[in-house]
């Protein structure tokens, strides 16, 4: 049985086995219907004409609605309708932060306010915005703007278009003008009353429309783009033919379909996330690029008060240059590059040097009280002197001979008509870019040990008596310098040091 009536309803759908006896059981009702609606007059079931009483009542609809037709068809008026529609849902406190916020303020702001106060203060904008649109203002303003739309869909459907089908001298002006109209075949206006159908689901009578008839006013200087009781009456007229559902029928009965039903457009946009979400982005934007601007300074002064003047760049290929090569083809650069560098240039000229010359007289020749710090001090000391093989190892990789460098070439040429090879390019370099953090991050660790003890050892050569090194006369006999200056000096270089490396480790975009 259940199959019986599966086949049934499948041959009404697709046609076969026409003229069926059901199907025509079903045709006689859709034409009973129609005959006994109140709005039978819209169409003559006989000869299956759209009847000039329907020309009419779409007619007096369009006259009424013909100058928000015209109003909302301006696209710069649409944008301000939809900034209207947030707007009339925020408090004052939310409005000031949306203009403190907007671009034109933002360049003004950027100007005479110093990254290192303008970023806590856009952060703290920002979060407090994202509070301010919580799920009832977003909900208010969706309904709104949904119902704007379902508005603006209704206002500019076709009237005059489907009007000129029963009329053709139908002036679009209408004014001094009265209607001549005359029954149309309903084949021929069946696109329109399928597209008229749809737009009608969501113009219902019992929503508040006040709020959309004043967003529309105040974006039209204040001047009514339809008064309101006229709106009114319009939507409960549609709301009354809609759920007459003559218009279905009239379309079944043309048709032959007794199984056909519209397709509702019902408005679902999202404005108030969307908006939220751009502008969020937009400062978010603007705040890591402020930040990165203040990242730069705070390590080119870092940089500075470590090597002063001195050239840095101690590697062949894991460079900022050779960054460059990557990054104007849009593929991801050696994001590291500056940071292993400074670490090279470091160790090289540095550790190597003063401080290896140092940490001997320090650890080789020291009488220290407590064994286990000059023995963390040397193992951290060493740690960063066993690190130089590893990133030279790196930086070869690069070369023509290196594993990765020819690999790269090769890739780099056939880039721009293979789109696969930006990927295979990004995870290669990646992979480079995540081993050169991990050097950096070990060795911010090697030398945060190796500060800590310096600390306490500038601190116990000053005390008398001493407790951490017993021997600091015999010691200052080897330093061909002040032993007291440098160690403070060494000191002084090891913390710019770290902070420097850690500034690499918090990289912006670094992840």
């Amino acid at each position: 049985m259940a199959e019986d009536i599966f086949d049934r309803v499948f041959s009404f759908i697709s046609g076969d086995n026409e003229p069926d006896a059901e199907k025509r059981n079903f045709l006689r009702q859709i034409l009973r219907d129609i005959n006994e609606n109140k709005y039978a007059k819209f169409y003559k079931t006989r000869t299956e004409e759209l009847e000039p009483a329907f020309a009419q009542v779409l007619y007096e609809i369009y006259k009424v609605i013909r100058p928000a037709s015209v109003f909302v068809r301006d696209l710069n008026k649409s944008a301000r309708i939809r900034q209207l529609t947030l707007e009339v849902f925020m408090d004052k406190p939310t409005l000031e932060a949306v203009r403190r916020l907007n671009p034109e303020m933002m360049e003004e702001r950027i100007k005479a306010t110093p990254p290192k106060e303008l970023i806590p203060q856009l952060t703290r904008e920002l979060s407090a915005l994202g509070a301010a649109f919580d799920d009832t203002r977003l909900h208010a303003v969706n309904v709104t703007n949904n119902q704007i739309v379902a508005f603006t869909r209704f206002v500019t459907y076709p009237f005059f278009t489907i009007l000129q089908k029963f009329d053709i001298n139908l002036p679009e002006g209408l004014e001094g003008y009265q209607p001549k109209f005359a029954a149309i075949k309903a084949k021929d206006g069946l696109k329109y009353l399928e597209d008229l159908l749809a737009i009608l689901d969501p113009l219902n009578p019992n929503e508040n429309w006040k709020t959309v008839l004043g967003i529309l006013r105040l974006s039209n200087g204040g001047i009514e783009v339809l008064l309101p009781e006229q709106w009114n009456a319009v939507i409960r007229l549609v709301r009354d033919i809609r759920e007459s559902h003559i218009l279905e029928r009239i379309i079944q009965y043309t048709t032959r379909q007794p199984l056909w039903q519209g397709k509702p457009k019902i408005p679902n946009e999202r404005l108030a996330q969307t908006w939220l979400e751009t502008k969020q982005n937009e400062v978010q934007r603007i705040i890591d690029d402020l930040t990165t601007r203040e990242w730069n300074v705070h390590v080119r002064s870092l940089a500075q008060s470590i090597f002063g003047s001195a050239d840095t760049v101690r590697l062949q290929f894991y460079t900022e240059r050779e960054s460059e090569v990557l990054t104007r083809k849009g593929l991801e650069g050696y994001v590291f590059a500056s940071g292993l560098n400074y670490l090279a240039a470091f160790i090289g000229d540095f550790v190597d040097r003063e401080f290896q010359d140092l940490c001997e007289i320090l650890l080789i020749r020291g009488q220290w009280t407590t064994a286990a710090s000059s023995r963390d001090m040397s193992e951290a000391f060493h740690g960063v002197k066993e690190m130089y093989a590893g990133i030279a190892e790196l930086d070869e990789t690069l070369g023509e001979k290196g594993k990765n460098g020819p690999r790269l070439k090769a890739a780099l040429v056939r880039a721009d008509q293979d789109r696969s090879q930006a990927r295979y390019i990004n995870a290669i370099v990646g992979g480079i870019n995540d081993e050169a953090r991990e050097y950096l991050t070990a060795a911010a660790g090697h030398f945060t040990v190796i500060e800590n003890h310096l600390k306490q050892v500038v601190e116990d050569f000053e005390k008398n008596p001493h407790e951490l090194i017993i021997n600091w006369k015999e010691l200052a006999l080897f330093s061909k310098n002040p032993l007291g200056q440098r160690l403070e000096d060494a000191y002084q270089k090891i913390s710019s040091i770290v902070r420097l490396l850690n500034c690499f480790n918090q990289l912006p975009g670094g992840e």
